[in-house]
């Protein structure tokens, strides 16, 4: 029986290369897997030293963003004023402080970047706070984020840590 064979033509080959070139940009430019915070209902720390004490920690094996994006809610009661941070432990590297007035209820965010070797040894973030006047606690709730990215996505990041309140 004699074979049969659908004609190779230049049109034919540019069409299944650039049907193979849209496969391949379709999956290249899926957003990377992200992982999703979760934060239970009344769950934060009270801080009522005037050190600074961790509130939370994210240990890692390695860094491979330059940039830590953190969201934290923190609350005070009248009369109680605080501060926060964020610390890499093994290099001692930390941000700007944030200062957390009386009343408080809002995101105190950072784009840090954290000036960890990439690809490097293990690393630890922490968030520290301190209470700096009155005689009730600041509460430091669970990060809503603590994301590793890069500064095209944050390009407002700095040494400092580019602290915001919201």
């Amino acid at each position: 029986m004699a074979e049969v064979r659908k004609p190779e033509t230049l049109e034919a080959t540019v069409k299944d290369i650039v049907d193979r070139l849209r496969r391949v940009e379709a999956q290249a430019s899926r957003a990377p897997s992200q992982s999703v915070g979760v934060e239970l209902a009344n769950q934060f720390t009270e801080v009522t030293s005037i050190s600074f004490v961790p509130t939370c920690h994210w240990n890692l094996p390695a860094a491979y963003s330059e940039v830590l994006n953190a969201w934290v809610v923190i609350t005070t009661p009248a009369g109680t004023t605080g501060e926060v941070r964020l610390r890499e432990v093994y290099s001692g590297a930390v941000s700007d402080t944030i200062a957390v007035p009386a009343l408080s209820n809002n995101f105190y965010t950072w784009e840090w970047l954290h000036g960890v070797t990439l690809g490097g040894a293990i690393c630890e973030f922490r968030i520290e706070a301190r209470r700096t006047g009155g005689a009730g606690a600041v509460n430091v709730y669970s990060p809503r984020r603590f994301l590793l990215d890069s500064r095209i996505r944050f390009p407002g990041a700095d040494t400092a840590g580019n602290p915001q309140v919201f």
